[in-house]
């Protein structure tokens, strides 16, 4: 992953068209590794990356008690839900497709809060690398080092 990372760079540095569309396929690819939160855990424990698999009963939020699993249930679907279409939206918007490029910059900080808020429901060391994702993509953002539009115009 951090090679891609700065093969990627390289690429944007350079406004090489096909960085632009690497980061949109890692984005919307970010987004849809989301789906592990709702989809159902392997059938068998032993399954490889089953230790991966979010379960909402071993959510903190359901045990400390402070929300029933299906409150939990409901947060996850909806936050998994605008991760997912918050980065396939971005990652549209990164290779200019659809999609304006203006939003860009909404769209990553939404998809990102909304990943953030399910890796903090998860609360797993198995989601240390999605966090770090994460705070990249926040970095990108915020740093302005690179935008869809610096490409553009």
């Amino acid at each position: 992953l951090a090679l891609f990372a700065v093969i990627v760079s390289f690429l944007l540095q350079r406004q090489m068209a096909v960085g632009v569309y690497l980061l949109a396929a890692f984005l919307i690819g970010h987004g849809f590794v989301h789906v592990m939160f709702v989809a159902p855990p392997p059938a068998s424990p032993n399954t490889p990356g089953a230790e991966f698999a979010f379960s909402v009963g071993q959510s903190w939020l359901v045990t400390s008690g402070a929300f029933s699993p299906q409150v939990v249930r409901s947060l996850v679907v909806l936050l998994a839900g605008a991760t997912i279409v918050g980065y396939l939206l971005a990652g549209a918007a990164t290779a200019g497709l659809v999609v304006p490029q203006t939003w860009w910059p909404v769209l990553v900080l939404g998809a990102t809060a909304a990943s953030a808020g399910l890796m903090l429901i998860g609360l797993s060391p198995g989601l240390a690398l999605g966090i770090a994702i994460d705070m990249v993509l926040l970095w990108l953002v915020l740093s302005r080092a690179w935008s869809p539009l610096q490409t553009t115009g």
